[in-house]
């Protein structure tokens, strides 16, 4: 979130369409906050960031539900802790750590979907050999979270598994796929059969279809990057729609 004019037009059709689809949550893809140019990342729980950019934002009727939240890279760099903290004290921001899973029945009768929210940044910060003060957490995070998917995915009973992160796992924009990200993540997919996976980080918006698993990239939610740089990186003829407008 930028507190910027962008922002707050599109806070305001997501609340027309929350409405119109009747929704029951919303599920975030990170780059919650930008660096001090938009007045810094919060520090703590209590930050008033919180409430500049999310609360007194997304304030139509229809999103006054769970948000369930990751971190972006934006994020990253800053204190874990208050996004994590954030949960026991808002009704609405749930980001209880760098990956969860909840199972939600659909209201429609299609079936139990699990969701699955990882953090790619990690992934890719481990993969790309990074020094940064960020790389020791980055390590620990990539550790645990590898285990703790290919577990959760493997015996998870649900009807569908989604799958949420930040990074791409493919991408033909500004930005290719995550460094890593698709390594770590496209065995599990076709192994234990994940219908889709939804990131954001590059600034557009993205369908991609790759054996039998749905990539949907939504990163437009502010701040549009018309680029194709990128174009040629994902798997032939897997590209089905694109759109930074």
């Amino acid at each position: 979130g930028c507190d910027c004019p962008n922002q707050y037009h599109v806070a305001k059709w997501m609340g027309t369409v929350g409405a119109q689809l009747n929704i029951d949550f919303v599920t975030g893809v990170g780059d919650h906050f930008y660096d001090t140019r938009y007045g810094g990342c919060p520090n703590n729980a209590q930050s008033v960031r919180f409430e500049q950019t999310f609360d007194k934002v997304y304030t139509a009727p229809s999103l006054q539900t769970r948000w369930y939240n990751i971190l972006g890279n934006h994020d990253w760099g800053r204190n874990h802790s208050a996004y994590f903290g954030r949960t026991a004290l808002s009704p609405r921001w749930y980001q209880p750590d760098y990956y969860f899973t909840e199972t939600i029945e659909s209201k429609q009768g299609a079936g139990s979907v699990q969701l699955i929210w990882i953090d790619t940044h990690a992934i890719v910060l481990v993969s790309t050999g990074s020094h940064s003060h960020e790389s020791r957490t980055a390590k620990k995070v990539v550790e645990r979270q590898q285990k703790w998917v290919q577990e959760v995915i493997s015996q998870s009973k649900a009807d569908w598994v989604l799958v949420v992160g930040h990074h791409p796992v493919y991408s033909g924009g500004h930005y290719p796929g995550g460094a890593g990200v698709a390594e770590a993540l496209v065995p599990l997919f076709k192994t234990h059969g994940v219908a889709a996976y939804f990131d954001g980080h590059d600034h557009n918006m993205q369908h991609l279809s790759h054996q039998n698993v749905e990539y949907f990239v939504n990163g437009n939610g502010g701040l549009n990057v018309d680029s194709r740089r990128h174009q040629l990186s994902p798997p032939n003829g897997s590209q089905r729609f694109y759109s930074a407008g």
